[in-house]
């Protein structure tokens, strides 16, 4: 999807300048990448900038639409103030005011910063920062970052980048420059209100979603063995007929699993002989190739905006763009749902680790735990009158879809667009409805694949997570010896006064006195310190047992790896956007 900066000026007008956005498309561009110039439109004196054009966005008068093909103008013209399925975000603006509004389900997090003279929207937080000119580094998104690998919710890199909400809608008052928020109010039901007729109900509901993906040359569907991917083939089936060309990509680790039955790879070429498609594999590691090094560690950090959460799926698309691909259907869905029993496990389902999950064994180990969060955002703790299934949900919905998983889809951002229809807000809606029964397994969803094409196996094969879970120690260890080749650093474990002055920095009390606090980017010996002399050996956390109540009582071990790993990659996505401040000085 292309990126967006949307930009407003107290003093009027904004006046395109060609340098700057040239500038700001070098900054965010993979090297050696070649792609559409920037597109520049101008809605009642304020700028929308489109990098990495593509046609995903929709113009209707002083509104601006990204993410649904342009070839539904007259469904998002037919929407009205509605919100159309597929748009991640909408821009309208008139000379009195701006209304900004986005659509989280498309797992695409929007991003501002207002001062006394602009107001900046961006989908990227690296394109903001290089437009205000300054970056300083917020405390609360490193202590989260330490115990989550993601960033808090609704904070950014800077305390002064903000993300919007999935509940609000952003509104800028031109005339007084001041800003609002319009506030609504999402329901997540759990009841079964759809009846006997369920099965109906949503199938015509995904047939009428899938009639808004766009298929042509250069559309890819990404398959594998799982259901997500099989439903979307088979519904487009059903659409387009036995004899429509389609294109599809899967990927893998090892090209021997073409030949294991129950693979991702062979599940998929059997999927498409059988759908007639144009499959084309793409093998994450071939042998004698290492695949994780700082460069590529470097460039997907730049890609995901610095964001940690998926950073062990270290893919690039590139391979894909250069091979003619502008969309890629992505399987994503809300029908499969584990049952929880605890507050604690729903936490934790979602990628959350706060202090209290951790056994603080070592000196070292309760240093590091004081400065990881032990308590949720006010709004994102559960509500009185909220089940443990609609926390679930709703957590799901407005966390770890945008905080978490969101990276995963900036890494084909640069390349081509997402397109997502099994979660877009009227199948969301739909599956919300569904017991618990029902979706887990995803037993609704293979239930719906049973009427619409012949049974196959599922894949069983782990090889692919496997391969990617590893990613992250490898590179750590990697980076490990790369310092010490360079620096002489023999091994070590993490030394008290370091952690005593990470966390004075992070202002976390310290015993027996408070810390002193600073502000701005954490000192470059500091952290480098950790880089170079956590513990250069895989300490895998304690496996939650399987056993529902043991799950949600089990005490994890801190992993010094991957925390060695977060420190390295806090301190490069903190030069990159030092870097980034500058770039237009």
């Amino acid at each position: 999807m292309s990126v967006i900066l949307y930009a407003i000026s107290r003093k009027g007008e904004v006046v395109p300048d060609r340098s700057v956005i040239d500038k700001l498309n070098a900054l965010i561009l993979p090297a050696g990448v070649q792609h559409n110039p920037p597109k520049t439109t101008l809605l009642a004196g304020s700028l929308v900038v489109e990098f990495f054009p593509n046609d995903y966005a929709i113009y209707l008068g002083n509104k601006a639409l990204f993410g649904l093909h342009n070839s539904h103008t007259q469904d998002a013209d037919e929407a009205g103030s509605e919100l159309p399925d597929g748009v991640h975000l909408s821009i309208e603006a008139t000379p009195e005011k701006a209304l900004i509004r986005t659509d989280t389900i498309g797992s695409e997090v929007v991003w501002y910063f207002m001062d006394q003279e602009w107001v900046y929207v961006s989908t990227s937080q690296r394109l903001i920062i290089a437009m205000k000119g300054s970056f300083q580094a917020d405390p609360e998104a490193i202590s989260w970052l330490l115990g989550s690998k993601c960033l808090p919710p609704d904070r950014a890199w800077d305390p002064e980048i903000h993300a919007m909400r999935l509940d609000a809608s952003l509104v800028i008052d031109r005339r007084e420059w001041r800003k609002e928020h319009q506030w609504q109010t999402y329901s997540y039901p759990e009841k079964d209100v759809l009846g006997n007729d369920y099965h109906a109900i949503l199938d015509q509901a995904l047939m009428k979603t899938m009639e808004r993906v766009h298929m042509a040359p250069g559309d890819y569907i990404g398959l594998s063995g799982g259901a997500d991917s099989r439903m979307m083939l088979y519904y487009l089936r059903s659409l387009f007929g036995p004899d429509r060309k389609m294109q599809a990509m899967t990927f893998g680790v090892n090209r021997d699993l073409l030949d294991e039955p129950l693979s991702e790879l062979h599940l998929s070429r059997r999927l498409s002989q059988e759908q007639k498609l144009d499959l084309e594999h793409h093998f994450l590691i071939e042998e004698g190739d290492r695949y994780v090094n700082p460069d590529i560690w470097e460039k997907t950090l730049k890609i995901f905006d610095g964001r940690l959460a998926m950073l062990n799926n270290v893919v690039s698309f590139e391979h894909f763009f250069l091979k003619g691909c502008r969309s890629m259907l992505v399987g994503d869905q809300p029908f499969g749902r584990d049952v929880v029993n605890s507050e604690n496990h729903v936490i934790r389902k979602q990628g959350i680790f706060l202090r209290s999950f951790f056994k603080a064994g070592t000196d070292a180990d309760k240093a590091i735990l004081g400065m990881i969060p032990d308590r949720l955002p006010e709004t994102y703790l559960k509500r009185d009158a909220e089940t443990l299934s609609a926390w679930r949900d709703r957590l799901h919905q407005e966390f770890h879809l945008p905080y978490y998983l969101q990276p995963y889809t900036l890494a084909r951002s640069h390349y081509f667009e997402s397109q997502r229809p099994l979660i877009f807000g009227s199948v969301t809606r739909l599956a919300r409805q569904l017991t618990d029964a029902q979706r887990n397994n995803k037993k609704i969803v293979k239930e719906l694949l049973s009427m619409h094409g012949p049974e196959l196996p599922y894949a069983v094969d782990k090889s692919l997570k496997k391969f990617l879970k590893k990613q992250q120690a490898r590179m750590a260890l990697d980076l490990h010896t790369q310092e010490v080749l360079q620096n002489g650093v023999g091994k070590g474990v993490l030394p008290d006064e370091v952690l005593k002055a990470l966390i004075a920095w992070n202002g976390t009390p310290l015993q027996g006195g408070q810390a002193q606090v600073t502000s701005g980017r954490m000192p470059r010996n500091i952290l480098g310190s950790i880089v170079r002399k956590m513990v250069p050996v895989a300490q895998k956390p304690k496996q939650a047992p399987a056993d529902a109540m043991a799950e949600r009582t089990a005490f994890l071990e801190l992993d010094y790896t991957d925390l060695r790993f977060k420190a390295a990659s806090i301190l490069k996505i903190h030069n990159i956007l030092e870097k980034d401040s500058r770039a237009l000085k």
